[in-house]
C-alpha cells in the first residue's frame, strides 16, 4: 500500500505523521510526506520519503495565530497563504500520483482536490475534534458547553471552508474536469461515502460524541517512541543534578508580536517564585540572562526532557500536551490561538493542571502566570498527573491508526 501525507503547519503538525509513517513502513508500505520544505532533512533522517510543498511556516503561524481574533481572521489567513503559494495544490497534485489513499489536516484540506482529480480515497487527520458536537467548541472554547450553539459552531466552520475553497480551488477545478465547489458541497463526503477520518488524540481527554458515524476513529496520539539514548550536553546535564527538579517552560513553533512581553513577565515570576526552570527556544528565541536557577536550551527532545522535570509550561498544541501528560508532567497552559486553549481547559479539567492562561486574548495578568507557576512549584497536581500518565503511555495512536488503514482499505502487513 502507498500512502502520502500531507502535513502542512508546523513541526507539531508533521512529527504526528513521521511517528504513523515509522510504523507503516515497518508493516511494509510505502510512505510519503509533502510538507514545508524546511521539514526536509526532519522527514528523511526518519527513513521517510519527503515530497516539499512551498509555504510560509512563520507567516501561517502569525496569520492564524497570533494575529487570528475569530473565525474571519482565519478564513483570510488561509487566502493570504494561500494567494502567496498557489503552486501549493499542484504540488500536492504531483505528490500524491500513485497513492492507494491520502492522509491529511485541515491545512492540507486543498489536496482533497487532487484526490477527486486522481479518483484517490483521503482521509481526514485531526489532532483535535472537528465533527459536530454540542459537548463543546474547539473553534470557541470558551462557550458554555452541551448547547445548541456550541454545534452551531462546528457548522460555521464549514460553511467557511467552503466559501475559502470556491474562492481559491474552483479554477483550479475547472481546469482539471472537476465540477465547482458550492456551499453546500462538504469535505466530509468523497464520492457519496463518508470520508474516513482519525483523530489523533486520546478518549481520555476527549470522550467520544456518541452521534459520530463509524468513519470517525479516535486512536489516540501518534506519538514518538521513547527516548532512552539521548545524551544531554554537559550544561544541561549539571543544571538537572544539581538540585531539586525543574520546572520545563517553552512555546515550540509559537510566533508571536508581544513575545517579548510574555517572556519578561515569565522571567519576573520564575525569579520572585525561585523556581528552577528550563527553558526552552522554538521559532522565537528566549533573551538569555543570567540567573543560576535558569537553564537555557534549543531542541531537546520533549521525550526524553519531560521525564527530567516536574512539571511543564506550554502553549498547548496537541502533541506537546500530549507528550507531558505521558510522562506524567503537571501542565501548564498558555495558550496563543488555535485549538491550545481547549487543550488548556481540557487538562485543568481533568486537574491535570493550574486553570490555562489565554496569552492571546490579551486579558491575563501578571498573576495567573505566577499563580500557575507556584501550584506546579507546590506539586498540587503531581499524583494526578502521575497516575494518569501511567495509563495514558499505554495507549499506542500509531498502531490504532495503521491498524484502521489497513482494514478500510483491505490491505495486509507484509
Amino acid at each position: 500500500m502507498k500512502i502520502t501525507a500531507i502535513a502542512i503547519g508546523s513541526r507539531g503538525d508533521v512529527q504526528p505523521f513521521v511517528e504513523l509513517g515509522k510504523e507503516l513502513k515497518r508493516r511494509g508500505h510505502q510512505y510519503r510526506i509533502g510538507a514545508f520544505p524546511r521539514f526536509r532533512e526532519y522527514v528523511e533522517e526518519n527513513g521517510l520519503e519527503f515530497a516539499p510543498i512551498n509555504g510560509d511556516g512563520d507567516l501561517m503561524m502569525r496569520l492564524l495565530l497570533s494575529e487570528c481574533k475569530d473565525g474571519l481572521d482565519y478564513l483570510k489567513g488561509l487566502k493570504i497563504l494561500y494567494g502567496k503559494n498557489p503552486e501549493m495544490t499542484d504540488q500536492a497534485y504531483e505528490a500524491i500520483k500513485g497513492s492507494d489513499a491520502v492522509l491529511y489536516i485541515l491545512l492540507g484540506g486543498f489536496v482533497r482536490h487532487a484526490c477527486d482529480v486522481l479518483h484517490i480515497p483521503c482521509v481526514r487527520c485531526f489532532f483535535y475534534p472537528f465533527d459536530k458536537t454540542n459537548k463543546f467548541s474547539v473553534q470557541m472554547p470558551g462557550m458554555k458547553r452541551n448547547t445548541p450553539a456550541v454545534g452551531f459552531t462546528y457548522t460555521e466552520n464549514e460553511i467557511g471552508m467552503n466559501m475559502v475553497t470556491r474562492s481559491l480551488l474552483n479554477d483550479w477545478r475547472v481546469k482539471h474536469g472537476l465540477k465547482k465547489w458550492h456551499l453546500t458541497s462538504s469535505y466530509l463526503k468523497q464520492d457519496g461515502k463518508p470520508v474516513l477520518t482519525l483523530y489523533a488524540f486520546s478518549e481520555m481527554l476527549v470522550p467520544r460524541e456518541e452521534k459520530w458515524g463509524e468513519h470517525i476513529h479516535i486512536t489516540g496520539n501518534w506519538m514518538t517512541e521513547s527516548v532512552t539514548d539521548y545524551e544531554p550536553d554537559e550544561k544541561l546535564r549539571a543544571f538537572l543534578e544539581s538540585g531539586e527538579l525543574p520546572i520545563y517552560i517553552g512555546f515550540g513553533s509559537i510566533v508571536y508580536k508581544d513575545m517579548e512581553k510574555v517572556q519578561k513577565t515569565i522571567y519576573t515570576a520564575v525569579n520572585e517564585t525561585g523556581i528552577r526552570a528550563v527553558m526552552s527556544s522554538g521559532w522565537m528565541k528566549w533573551e538569555t540572562a543570567p540567573n543560576p536557577n535558569i537553564c537555557y536550551v534549543d531542541f531537546v527532545p520533549h521525550e526524553w526532557l519531560f521525564r527530567h522535570v516536574k512539571g511543564v509550561v506550554h502553549h498547548g498544541g496537541a502533541g506537546t500536551t500530549a507528550a507531558g501528560l505521558r510522562c506524567g508532567c503537571p501542565t501548564f497552559v498558555m495558550s496563543f490561538g488555535g485549538d491550545q486553549l481547549f487543550w488548556g481547559l481540557q487538562v485543568a479539567e481533568r486537574n491535570l493542571g493550574p486553570a490555562p492562561v489565554d496569552i492571546h486574548s490579551g486579558k491575563w495578568t501578571y498573576g495567573d502566570i505566577k499563580n500557575g507557576l507556584i501550584e506546579l512549584k507546590n506539586g498540587k497536581y503531581t499524583e494526578t498527573a502521575k497516575v494518569f500518565g501511567e495509563r495514558f503511555a499505554k495507549e499506542n495512536g500509531c498502531k490504532n491508526a495503521a491498524d484502521v488503514l489497513e482494514k478500510t482499505f483491505k490491505i495486509s502487513s507484509r
